[in-house]
């Protein structure tokens, strides 16, 4: 089975919360014993280094250049497009518009349903739409709390046989 992975966030740096969570999956998966029978796939913005991140031979980091804002709306969709994994897994909330059938997206949180104040309105515009986009077209939501699944079914009127809890760490 491939499995695609949008890895970007996982190769920036500094770090933070999110960014963390997918560095720490990938690396892991490298070192996954029942990970060894799957090819991944991490597709990569090159405006974000991998450079020294060390990964098994069944890994392979796909740069998919685009120079404009919306890389995963526009070049990993089209990447999509054209050559879908078996899978792919989203772990930073946007799914792309063109995607496999077998879709798996980590929603961290929905702060700006709460604090929406804090951003700018055609971010919380975005944020609103695309979360209502992966809760509809992803074959299953990974929610990283109790309360982030609730969130989701109360604000967002999501499918609660969808979601799936699976707390960091």
């Amino acid at each position: 089975m491939t499995i695609g992975i949008n890895a970007t966030a996982a190769f920036k740096q500094p770090r933070t919360g999110v960014e963390e969570y997918a560095y720490q999956l990938v690396k892991h998966l490298t070192i996954l014993k029942q990970g060894k029978k799957h090819c991944f796939v991490l597709y990569q913005d090159p405006r974000v280094s991998s450079e020294g991140f060390s990964l098994a031979d069944n890994f392979e980091i796909k740069q998919l250049a685009w120079p404009l804002p919306m890389w995963t709306q526009v070049r990993l969709a089209s990447e999509m497009a054209l050559n879908k994994p078996d899978v792919l897994f989203i772990p930073v909330h946007v799914l792309p518009l063109i995607h496999p059938k077998n879709s798996v997206v980590t929603i961290h949180g929905l702060e700006y349903e709460y604090y929406p104040k804090m951003y700018h309105w055609k971010h919380l515009k975005y944020l609103r739409w695309i979360t209502k986009y992966a809760l509809k077209n992803a074959s299953k939501i990974i929610a990283v709390s109790e309360a982030t699944k609730r969130d989701l079914i109360d604000l967002y009127n999501g499918n609660p046989e969808k979601i799936t809890v699976v707390h960091h760490g």
